[in-house]
């Protein structure tokens, strides 16, 4: 989701996930705890990237937690980390004001047009955490080449959350 959102602004390129996905398994690079600052660099090197925002969720008993860290491609060293917090109903607010926070930490500046798409999206895509969740098994399975597993359950999220833009173009993709 804060892909999506960052996609908005005109400032920032953001790599698309299939094209990580393709470095990650090309350089046999890992996506698990081992996948470290310094992984991380040698990534967003072979990206041509200049910074990677690397982030974590923790979920426990109603309250959540987001993190994400902004880390020098040259160096490995994590240069600043924001996050969030609150309780777990309230997920996409969370999402949303992290969005916000990594726009300031990058120093961009918005246009009219991409503050109003960013707001307007704070308001048409409410999702509760279970779809978040969902949507990202439903990534995991087109990670991991399960493309029919995917599309059934970016189906299903749809269908309880017509207005999900995220998983309509991932399924579109899928198509």
């Amino acid at each position: 989701m804060l892909i999506s959102d960052l996609t908005n602004v005109n400032m920032l390129s953001i790599v698309e996930r299939d094209r990580l996905e393709e470095i990650i398994k090309e350089q046999k690079l890992s996506r698990t705890k081992a996948f470290d600052p310094e992984t991380a660099s040698k990534l967003g090197k072979l990206l041509g990237a200049e910074l990677i925002l690397t982030g974590a969720y923790f979920e426990m008993f109603g309250s959540f937690r987001i993190d994400a860290r902004f880390i020098d491609v040259e160096t490995g060293e994590i240069l600043k980390s924001e996050g969030v917090d609150g309780e777990t109903s309230n997920f996409f607010k969370l999402e949303k004001q992290l969005a916000w926070k990594i726009i300031k930490n990058l120093d961009v500046k918005l246009s009219e047009k991409e503050k109003d798409t960013l707001e307007k999206a704070e308001t048409e895509q409410e999702v509760s955490y279970e779809t978040a969740l969902a949507y990202s098994t439903a990534l995991d399975l087109i990670d991991a080449r399960e493309t029919d597993k995917a599309r059934k359950k970016l189906k299903a999220i749809i269908a309880d959350n017509p207005n999900f833009k995220p998983a309509k173009e991932e399924l579109r993709k899928l198509q």
